[in-house]
């Protein structure tokens, strides 16, 4: 699982650097006039974005599956734990109850 966080996250921060680097060109085109460039760079900032985008809600994505996750082995693991307890509670109280019931029959 951690593999994949950090894959992730190294791929975003990549994907960061590259977009400021595609905007710094981008400024530097409008810079020179040359408009060929300009759109050249913006519609790849624009394809960039949108990649960006899908790696973040896939994170995202991965992320609320886990903590879904998470939270029904909690509830598995509550449930096992009442379920023990009702036992040893039922337990207890069958032993208390023999109890009484040997010093009735043997007093």
């Amino acid at each position: 699982m951690y593999d994949v966080r950090d894959r992730l996250t190294t791929d975003l921060t990549e994907k960061q650097s590259m977009l400021m680097e595609v905007v710094v060109r981008a400024e530097d085109a409008i810079v020179i006039d040359d408009l060929d460039l300009v759109r050249k760079y913006y519609t790849r900032l624009r394809n960039m974005d949108r990649s960006v985008r899908q790696a973040f809600h896939l994170r995202a994505n991965n992320h609320e599956r886990f903590v879904e996750s998470l939270r029904r082995l909690h509830k598995i693991i509550e449930q096992a734990a009442k379920l023990r307890c009702k036992h040893c509670f039922t337990l207890t109280s069958f032993l208390n109850n023999l109890k009484a019931f040997l010093y009735v029959t043997v007093a």
